[in-house]
């Protein structure tokens, strides 16, 4: 999947992961590798999700160059959509 302006949005405090078919960068990390939709259309959460998306957080981490305890839903709100944009792009990159 390649994120873009069509599909990824800045929070504000008052919002949540998602907007219709837009998501945030948690919203897009936790889709992705957390709760995953299956065939039927029901979202599953399995134990060895939760080290994927526990990878895919220390990805972005290390690429915004994040310290381990900083707020990632806190620091999602300061940052650009570009921004946002290109992270999400090198972090499914790298998960591959």
């Amino acid at each position: 999947m390649k994120f873009t302006k069509d599909n990824v949005f800045r929070p504000a405090p008052e919002d949540g992961f998602e907007k219709g078919n837009k998501k945030t960068i948690i919203g897009h990390l936790q889709h992705l590798y957390l709760f995953i939709e299956d065939e039927k259309g029901y979202i599953t959460m399995a134990a060895g999700w939760r080290k994927d998306y526990e990878k895919a957080e220390d990805v972005l981490r290390k690429a915004a160059g994040l310290k381990k305890d900083k707020d990632l839903v806190q620091w999602e709100e300061t940052i650009t959509v570009i921004r946002a944009i290109n992270l999400l792009n090198k972090i499914v990159k790298e998960m591959k």
